[in-house]
């Protein structure tokens, strides 16, 4: 009886440190990244529309262009991040007719060739603990650099002319939303849409698609 006491006594003791290596050896699954990073940089691509509008004039008022940009972001925590970024626009062109009410005819026809630049700074909030796909909701401030070239056509003023170019500035809000996507431990793709507004309107709406990595 002593002996078999013995026996179960070492095979309990056995399985008791075999289940504790288990459960040593064990990898732990978790949701979140193991090294999760500080910093993230992207390069991105889009489509601007964007509207503009003159009192007394006539004609449209809405141009759409291409656009490519950078963007810093600096993580503060594991969902919110700080971000500066910066864009330039293709040259969109517009065409209207000013009313002259003293002038013989009394309309002045003209292109606008506008090109805008922007740089801004927001908080961005990430949803979701995990390790690929983060929707995203933010909102900051930019300060648009604006850019135009009119071209007289005809008029009371003759043949077409060029006047001199005039260049503008303006800070406006922005909201943004989008989602990232990882396709590697840290490189990603990331699809938003970031609308600007005027103290009337919204003046900005960009579609753009981005590639980046965090450091």
């Amino acid at each position: 009886m002593i002996h078999r006491s013995r026996a179960a006594a070492f095979v309990a003791t056995a399985l008791l440190v075999a289940g504790s290596a288990s459960a040593q050896t064990q990898p732990v699954i978790s949701l979140t990244p193991a090294n999760p990073m500080h910093w993230d940089i992207a390069a991105q691509v889009g489509w601007l529309a964007a509207r503009t509008s003159d009192s007394g004039v006539y004609g449209n008022d809405a141009y759409n262009v291409g656009l490519g940009g950078l963007s810093v972001g600096r993580y503060l925590t594991p969902h919110l991040k700080a971000e500066m970024q910066a864009a330039i626009h293709g040259q969109g062109r517009l065409y209207r007719e000013e009313y002259l009410p003293n002038a013989v005819p009394p309309f002045r026809a003209s292109e606008h060739r506008i090109r805008t630049a922007t740089a801004g700074a927001g908080l961005f909030y990430q949803f979701f603990d995990n390790q690929w796909f983060h929707p995203y909701l933010g909102g900051g401030v930019e300060m648009l650099r604006e850019e135009e070239r009119v071209l007289t056509i005809g008029g009371r003023l003759g043949p077409s002319a060029p006047t001199a170019t005039g260049v503008s500035y303006a800070g406006r809000p922005f909201v943004a939303t989008g989602f990232k996507l990882y396709v590697t431990e840290r490189a990603f793709v990331r699809a938003g849409v970031q609308g600007s507004f005027s103290s009337r309107d919204t003046t900005h709406v960009a579609w753009t698609l981005a590639v980046g990595a965090d450091l």
